[in-house]
């Protein structure tokens, strides 16, 4: 009988072990569709919010901290301002627009997506970063050409432009980085 017994708690403490991991797996999933679920919120928002966005027209969709944004827009500024709007959000990974047209042109807008997603990490770094140096994102002004960023304008100090140069350079489908930035 006591061997009964011994088979018995060993037959359920093997099966309560083997179920732990994947209560566990079950907890991180759930913890990831909660925040895919709240940044897709945040993004919409804020694309609501902001006057050159229709936020109708663009749909958003989050998967691990990836967003991605689908749909026409009216023009290429409203798509850029789009994905800056996404970039800027500290809790976003990365932003792939491969979906989103503008009305009326079949044309990529890579260049505008990357100057949009360097614009945003410029804005993400002020708001997470509440130690070191801040790039003022309205200083600094980002234009792309075939993936070659060459940032401009007038910042306070040398670290200001170095930590330009490192976020444009850590931007997806970023080439290279041209510094044009002045320090005063």
């Amino acid at each position: 009988m006591n061997t009964a017994k011994t088979v018995i708690a060993f037959v359920f403490s093997l099966l309560v072990s083997l179920s732990i991991p994947s209560i566990a797996v079950a907890s991180d999933n759930l913890q990831k569709a909660v925040g895919d679920t709240a940044i897709t919120a945040q993004v919409k928002a804020n694309l609501a919010a902001d006057s050159l966005t229709h936020a109708s027209t663009i749909s958003v969709k989050t998967n691990n901290g990836v967003v991605y944004l689908s749909g026409t827009t009216r023009s290429s500024a409203e798509a850029s301002k789009a994905v800056e709007i996404a970039q800027a959000n500290n809790s976003v990974r990365k932003v792939d627009a491969s979906q989103l047209r503008v009305q009326g042109s079949n044309q990529p807008l890579t260049d505008a997506y990357i100057t949009a997603k360097v614009k945003g990490t410029f804005v993400k770094n002020n708001i997470i970063n509440d130690q070191g140096t801040n790039v003022p994102a309205s200083a600094i002004n980002v234009e792309t050409n075939n993936g070659v960023v060459t940032l401009s304008g007038q910042v306070n100090d040398k670290a200001q432009a170095k930590k330009a140069v490192s976020l444009a350079k850590s931007v997806d489908g970023v080439t290279k980085v041209k510094s044009n930035i002045n320090v005063s």
